[in-house]
């Protein structure tokens, strides 16, 4: 156990020797709170209030390597073999590992690190998300869209709707691997978004339109948020948002609020409810819309604000009443 000294500040913390040449030592420190640090940045070590070593940060971000790779990893950097040290973090790291943080982790401005980057053998470098792959990635990206269309081959997808179910990927690599996939004649572009090769796709928004509108039918009254439907069906936003817009302009949906799409025969039903509750019970609130239409508050309050429309119903504080 060592004080860790480093600018004004003293961290209480545990040293493990990972590696030692004559009086040189590498060590892998656990302090006893986080700790920012930076690489090259010099720092002391007390024991007993005296000074026993000091040394130099190279790794200021622990790295899932073992012992062996770790000691590796250490040499580059002390070496300032920053393409050893990066084709080193391409292994390890298989979905990626950014360059955002690299003044912090290698005391190198971004465009220096994208160009060391660039010079790594079978890796794509990303220069707008500040991301480096190996090239297994983009064969790991197409055999999920691959394995998504085998589950529905009517899915409708854009890179970024990848993006989003695969945190790890950008959309740029994830473009790559949606153009490859053109290129083999697996998938077709449609504006900008992409559908599996020989799909009609004025079918395909038509068969969508319906699923869509029956869906929200068979939810009754507490319909899902747009997007977890748009993900149930493996469509893409912007697919699924002109869908909404569409039913909504027909009148066959309603929008009650940003995220609350029910259908007109059910917004109906919903009002014919409440209206019964106030004939039966002399009015009606939040709380016993909850209660006698099992509703949660979100959904209560809402269609509470839709039956204050009614020409028939007057609004009492936080009751609605009969004229």
């Amino acid at each position: 156990e060592v004080l860790f000294c480093v600018g004004a500040k003293q961290i209480s913390a545990k040293i493990l020797i990972l590696s030692q040449k004559d009086k040189s030592y590498f060590v892998s420190f656990r302090f006893e709170k986080p700790v920012f640090l930076k690489y090259g940045e010099a720092f002391v070590l007390l024991a007993n209030s005296r000074v026993i070593g000091g040394g130099r940060v190279l790794n200021p971000i622990a790295e899932p390597m073992k012992k062996r790779d770790k000691i590796a990893f250490l040499n580059f950097l002390q070496n300032g073999d920053f393409l050893g040290a990066f084709a080193m973090l391409k292994a390890t790291h298989k979905n990626g590992f950014g360059l955002i943080s690299s003044f912090q982790r290698f005391d190198l401005a971004h465009g220096d690190a994208l160009e060391i980057a660039k010079k790594l053998p079978n890796a794509f470098v990303d220069e707008v998300g500040l991301n480096v792959y190996d090239e297994s990635a983009i064969f790991r990206i197409k055999d999920f869209i691959n394995f998504m269309l085998s589950k529905n081959q009517f899915a409708i997808f854009s890179a970024m709707s990848i993006s989003l179910k695969l945190s790890w990927a950008t959309q740029n690599i994830v473009q790559k691997a949606i153009n490859e996939l053109v290129n083999e004649g697996k998938i077709t572009q449609n504006g900008g978004i992409y559908t599996k090769f020989g799909v009609n796709f004025d079918d395909l928004r038509v068969k969508i339109e319906d699923k869509i509108y029956d869906i929200l039918e068979k939810a009754g009254l507490t319909p899902d948020a747009p997007y977890n439907i748009y993900e149930s069906l493996e469509i893409d936003r912007l697919t699924g948002d002109n869908v909404l817009k569409k039913l909504t302009n027909q009148n066959r949906v309603i929008r009650l609020e940003h995220n609350l799409f029910v259908t007109k025969n059910n917004l109906e039903n919903a009002v014919t409810k409440l209206k019964d509750i106030i004939k039966k019970e002399g009015l009606v609130n939040v709380t016993t819309a909850k209660d006698r239409l099992g509703l949660s508050r979100k959904y209560a309050i809402a269609y509470l604000e839709y039956l204050d429309k009614s020409p028939d119903i007057a609004k009492n504080g936080q009751n609605r009443v009969l004229k």
